[in-house]
């Protein structure tokens, strides 16, 4: 678990992740493999100066690699921490310190690049 004054970022490993959604505050259950063996969800949230702020974050991954394309075109195979790096620096982080590329593998790359990974491509419907 990550703890800031502002926000809580809590780390699971399973199969699925319950979140509440803005429906009614009903609980709802996702696959997490239906979202490359991770996925990042919000809870509580509050606007702040008319922008949603999120209070804490629940990330959930599974135990399972999960294989990505490259900007090479080759396929990475990802491992649960990596799939775990994506989440936080990709989904997590921005949603609670606020945007910052707007693309959680753009976020994800600058990691990789750091470490001289291979660097995935950017996919448009991955998005903070």
């Amino acid at each position: 678990m990550i703890n800031s004054k502002n926000c809580t970022v809590t780390i699971y490993i399973g199969e699925t992740a319950k979140y509440k959604s803005e429906d009614k505050g009903k609980i709802k259950t996702l696959s997490v493999g239906e979202y490359g063996e991770g996925i990042s969800v919000p809870w509580p949230f509050t606007y702040e100066n008319s922008k949603k702020i999120y209070n804490d974050v629940t990330v959930t991954i599974s135990d399972k690699q999960y294989k990505v394309p490259s900007y090479k075109g080759k396929m990475i195979h990802q491992y649960p921490q990596d799939i775990l790096c994506h989440e936080l620096v990709g989904h997590a982080a921005p949603k609670v310190l606020g945007r910052d590329t707007g693309y959680a593998i753009e976020n994800e790359n600058k990691v990789w690049k750091e470490l001289n990974y291979p660097l995935r491509k950017n996919n448009e419907k991955d998005k903070e």
